[in-house]
């Protein structure tokens, strides 16, 4: 039996932290991580995570950007995701976004504080509380100088998310040279700006594809800002490994309670 459930981060950390998500599942299975724009932490109580190729991955780790879509299996699920907004690892954590992208990195190998965290909710069965855990520890990376360069990427992101995808544009939005702006941009949100815009388009197509059924693909590439049909589906199948009806196929039944997690996870059944 599965079970999924999502806590809002409290206001204090809302604007690095998007969502805390638990999701257990009694058996072993598969499913495809897809680039949704977010990276986050995973704190495993369960069994093993490991690849399609069947290398383990770390028992808890923390997941950099992606740009492509990958299988994973599991064993006895039972994690804590944190996914963060897309600066929050740079704010919280102050560690570059660029440098862990494709990157699985053990807790080991970061910081005592957030190996002691999976230590002292790995027993805890109240959601709430294991919240509350991790929201104090991670109130204590909060630097109490304000970062100048966050407001800024909030800006971009949110003219991106309404449709900008001029990197010129974005770059006098933030008020910054061009090459200056793709390189912090990539270090602040682990993404270049052309694969952010990319991987936001990409979820505005998913999620109309599964909530808009009497549009066409032709009249979802315009609202996404595709060239044309063909460009959308050439980019679905890039991005998810599916074509846009293979997702379908392979999606669960859309749910707003789990429109974020759609966007990072789809079955493997065919």
């Amino acid at each position: 039996m599965e079970r999924f459930s999502s806590v809002s981060p409290s206001p204090l950390l809302a604007p690095y932290v998007k969502e805390y998500w638990f999701l257990s599942a009694d058996s072993t299975g598969k499913q495809r991580a897809i680039p949704s724009g977010y990276a986050g932490l995973i704190f495993n109580r369960g069994g093993n995570i490991y690849s399609e190729e069947y290398s383990l991955y770390p028992k808890s780790y923390l997941f950099g950007q992606s740009v492509r879509p990958v299988n994973i299996g599991f064993d006895n699920l039972n994690i804590v995701i944190v996914v963060f907004q897309p600066v929050g690892i740079k704010m919280l954590l102050n560690m570059s976004g660029s440098e862990l992208k494709g990157q699985n990195v053990g807790l080991d190998l970061l910081s005592p504080q957030l190996k002691e965290l999976e230590t002292r909710f790995r027993d805890t069965l109240d959601d709430q509380k294991v919240v509350c855990l991790i929201e104090d520890s991670l109130s204590g990376y909060l630097n109490s100088r304000e970062d100048y360069n966050y407001k800024r990427f909030a800006s971009v992101i949110q003219s991106i998310e309404m449709g900008e995808s001029n990197i010129s544009k974005l770059a006098d939005r933030a008020c910054l040279g061009y090459k200056q702006f793709k390189r912090l941009f990539s270090e602040y949100t682990g993404l270049n700006p052309k694969e952010f815009i990319q991987i936001n388009r990409f979820s505005k197509t998913l999620h109309l594809l599964q909530t808009s059924s009497s549009a066409n693909l032709n009249e979802i590439a315009c609202k996404c800002g595709y060239y044309d049909k063909s460009h959308l589906i050439r980019e679905v199948k890039s991005l998810s490994g599916y074509t846009p009806s293979e997702f379908l196929s392979n999606v669960d039944p859309y749910s707003d309670n789990r429109l974020l997690f759609q966007s990072f996870f789809v079955d493997i059944r065919t």
